[in-house]
């Protein structure tokens, strides 16, 4: 009968294992605004124009998505998008923070921008700040085309950069830094597109999006069940049910003949 006890706990085990409660899993979103409008999951603030699969950002436009990058270890965005014409201002790509203020020199986040100190060249920042920043990829050349911009914060808190498949730069983590991506995102991140939120907030102004995508890596992540329940909780139910079964005496129990 022992035996039969170490099956059903094994299988309930295997059951947890199989829907990621012990597992780091990739949660992965992608938006293409084919229906000339914000997918679901995100939400729209400020002036947004739809066209073609496209969305491009007015003065004050922005996208936030619902996405929960809460203990994130690593992320890589990889965003099909065209430089705002004019490059006279900062234009955020995106910019996944810490919800609570966090001014210079104190900023906790990472992001892609085409940044104005470098003519709006490309720029890939990663910061858990405490009165100086880190060294990061910056001045990184563009077209003014489409291209595929991919930003790699990767857990030991180094950062990859490639813009139409050729890798652009890779700068590892600073020594006397700490950029564990948990602590960059803070308690309660969250996942702005064409957005950065301090001070009266800077934005993509002309910026024209045609694709964005969300790769993070979140301990104990699961995707829904058919159900609606998540994967997650259903291990739990399943190794619940075992022990319940045990309890009770509801075993089977095999008999030679």
């Amino acid at each position: 009968m022992r035996k039969i006890l170490a099956l059903i706990m094994a299988v309930a085990m295997m059951a947890v294992l199989a829907s990621g409660v012990f597992a780091d899993d990739t949660v992965t979103v992608t938006y293409t605004f084919d229906e000339g409008k914000a997918d679901a999951g995100l939400t729209e603030h400020g002036t947004l124009t739809y066209a073609d699969g496209t969305v491009t950002f007015g003065a004050d436009g922005w996208l936030e998505s619902d996405i929960d990058l809460k203990g994130a270890t690593s992320l890589k965005v990889t965003a099909k998008v065209k430089a705002p014409e004019d490059r006279t201002t900062t234009a955020w790509i995106f910019d996944a923070t810490s919800e609570a203020s966090h001014p210079w020199p104190n900023e906790h986040y990472v992001a892609l921008l085409f940044d104005k100190p470098n003519n709006c060249n490309l720029a890939a920042e990663r910061y858990n700040n405490a009165g100086t920043r880190p060294a990061h990829p910056e001045n990184l050349a563009i077209t003014d085309d489409f291209m595929t911009i991919v930003g790699e914060f990767k857990a030991d808190g180094s950062v990859v950069v490639s813009i139409d498949g050729e890798e652009v730069a890779n700068v590892a983590q600073p020594e006397g830094f700490d950029l564990n991506l948990a602590d960059c995102l803070g308690e309660t991140p969250m996942f702005m597109i064409g957005h950065a939120n301090w001070n009266a907030g800077e934005y993509a102004n002309g910026m024209v999006l045609d694709e964005i995508t969300i790769e993070a890596t979140v301990p104990g992540a699961a995707a829904p069940a058919e159900d609606g329940d998540t994967a997650a909780q259903t291990g739990f139910a399943t190794i619940a049910l075992a022990i319940a079964a045990i309890g009770s005496g509801a075993y089977i129990v095999s008999k030679k003949h």
